[in-house]
Parts: structure tokens; C-alpha cells; sequence
């Protein structure tokens, strides 16, 4: 696949500081993120801010179904391209933090708790972190695994002991 600086060209795109985005370019990392989701054919990921999709696109090939909420139009238009052979992925036009989690899944309004076969995957922006993590873990209708990757920062809040805690990590 294409690394995301010469899609970026393509598309005629620069990251945008507003929405933190970044990208993912090491094979190693992207494998160490699949890996650590667990997934399995049957199962359904919701993946926040898939940007060019290269995570995507792998996540797609493990899972039996990806959906992709993305908020940024550009983005949008390249996953549409970059992902328009994967029969199992949808891509949400969305802000996720303005959405319900189980809506964009398709879960139906009676869908309460943790949802075996639903999980969240994502590279997180550093400055909506808590926030998506916070909207995820109190939704309607729970993943029964999330596997983010943060900020180091953002983690050592996540694992912070008792006296360090923030509200993040008591969630």
C-alpha cells in the first residue's frame, strides 16, 4: 500500500492540526495493534478516525466487519478510494463523540452493556483522547475489547495509581 505521505500528495491533503491527526507508518506498530485486538473473523470493529486507512485496511482482513467513523471530508475521499475493494468496511461520515456507538454499528436501540463481538480499535489524537475513551467505555452499549493506541502521556494518565488518578483512569 501507499505510505500516507504520498497519499497526502495524491489527494492534494496535509494533516490537519485542529483534529491532531496523525498517521500511521511502521508495519511493526500497525501488526502490534491488529494483534493486540484479539479480532476474529466474526467479529465487528468500530475503528475512530481511520484517516488514510492503512489500519483500516488491515483491520478488514481479521475482522468479519470494520466501520469507519472518519469526520474530516478529505479523509473520506481517500478511504473511499484507498478502501474501495474491502467489501466488509463502511465509512461514517461523523464526529464520534457526537454519535452512539451502537447506532453507527447498527446494534438497534434495545442493545444495552457489552456487546461480544464489538470492539474499538484506533490511533487516538492526543488532545480528543479522553474524550472518545471516556464516550466509548460510557456508551449504551460497550465494546467487549478496546485497543487504542495514545500518546505516552495519555497512557501513563490511563495507568496512574491511586493519589495520580485522574478521571480517565477511574473510568
Amino acid at each position: 500500500p501507499d505510505n500516507p505521505r504520498d497519499l497526502l500528495r495524491r489527494y492534494g491533503l496535509r494533516p490537519r492540526k485542529g483534529l491532531g491527526q496523525h498517521f500511521l507508518v511502521d508495519p511493526s506498530h500497525l501488526a502490534r495493534i491488529v494483534d493486540a485486538a484479539e479480532l476474529a473473523p466474526t467479529d465487528a470493529v468500530l475503528e475512530i478516525g481511520p484517516g488514510l486507512g492503512v489500519l483500516t485496511a488491515a483491520l478488514a482482513r481479521a475482522a468479519g466487519r470494520v466501520v469507519a467513523v472518519e469526520i474530516d471530508p478529505g479523509m473520506r475521499a481517500v478511504l473511499a478510494d484507498v478502501l474501495a475493494g474491502l467489501p466488509n468496511v463502511a465509512i461514517v461520515p461523523a464526529d464520534i463523540l457526537a454519535v452512539e456507538p451502537a447506532d453507527v454499528l447498527g446494534l438497534g436501540a434495545d442493545a444495552v452493556g457489552r456487546c461480544p463481538g464489538y470492539k474499538v480499535v484506533a490511533n487516538l489524537p492526543y488532545h480528543i483522547t479522553s474524550a472518545v475513551l471516556r464516550h466509548v467505555l460510557e456508551a449504551r452499549v460497550g465494546p467487549e475489547r478496546a485497543g487504542v493506541m495514545v500518546q505516552k502521556e495519555v497512557a501513563d494518565r490511563i495507568l496512574a495509581g491511586p493519589g495520580d488518578m485522574s478521571i480517565l483512569a477511574v473510568a
